[in-house]
């Protein structure tokens, strides 16, 4: 009996280390690549100061067209916006922004707009891009800062790399060996970090009626954001989406 469960611990064990050598070979690879974005800036040549930087989710990455404002302006921009992210997620791109030397004059928040009212203390669903980074303090401080599942699975990738990338493996594991193979391939932007949805033609009913949303900018992470702005001598800029079936309003009370 003794010996069948020391076989079996040694089997355990080397799977565990095998699993996360591939665990941390696979993060490896998509830390050089620049598949998802916060590789895509860490591996972007950042020893010139941009005029300005595009922060946001869906909205900022597909509604602000930097080389279209580039060729007009005659400027030099980055966006950094991620699609199924949060306001949190926002000022952890800033502080990786910052974190690999990047330097700016201006910062073009462009998240969902309900997020300017709302703190929300969750997850987003692609936060799991950052953990080739998990190392970093910043980082880690970041998933350690949830008290959700997947948080703690990505904040203990410190030591137990297959922890996220198990969880996230299709999202980490497959995407790593395209990096891997093709270190310029990114997901779903391009060069200077723009994406545009497909075209489909509108089979949404006229609208008869439009919502008003007063934004009041109550939002404690936005509030970071802008000290962190602050403090690295940084315009910041809010920007408010063109809402379809929403007419928003600026609540000016101090």
């Amino acid at each position: 009996m003794f010996k069948f469960l020391r076989h079996i611990f040694c089997i355990l064990t080397i799977t565990v280390l095998i699993s996360n050598i591939i665990s941390l070979m696979s993060l490896l690879a998509l830390g050089y690549g620049s598949f998802y974005k916060p590789s895509y800036l860490a591996n972007k040549d950042l020893s010139f100061s941009l005029d300005y930087i595009v922060l946001g989710s869906s909205t900022g990455l597909t509604t602000l067209n930097t080389v279209e404002i580039d060729s007009i302006l005659k400027t030099r921009s980055l966006n950094l916006s991620m699609d199924d992210t949060g306001m949190s997620t926002h000022l952890l791109m800033l502080k990786h922004f910052f974190n690999n030397g990047g330097k700016t004059d201006l910062c073009i928040l462009a998240p969902t707009v309900s997020s300017y009212n709302n703190f929300n203390n969750k997850l987003s669903s692609n936060d799991y891009r950052f953990l080739p980074y998990i190392n970093e303090p910043y980082v880690n401080e970041y998933f350690r800062g949830f008290k959700q599942y997947e948080a703690k699975l990505l904040a203990n990738s410190d030591w137990q790399p297959v922890l996220g990338v198990g969880y996230y493996n299709s999202e980490l594991f497959y995407p790593s060996i395209l990096s891997l193979f093709e270190s310029e391939r990114r997901n779903r932007f391009d060069v200077s970090g723009n994406y545009t949805y497909p075209i489909k033609k509108n089979t949404s009913s006229p609208i008869t009626h439009r919502e008003t949303i007063s934004i009041t900018f109550n939002n404690a992470i936005l509030e970071k954001i802008a000290n962190l702005c602050k403090d690295n001598q940084v315009k910041l800029v809010c920007y408010i989406t063109p809402l379809r079936d929403k007419v928003a309003t600026l609540d000016r009370q101090e």
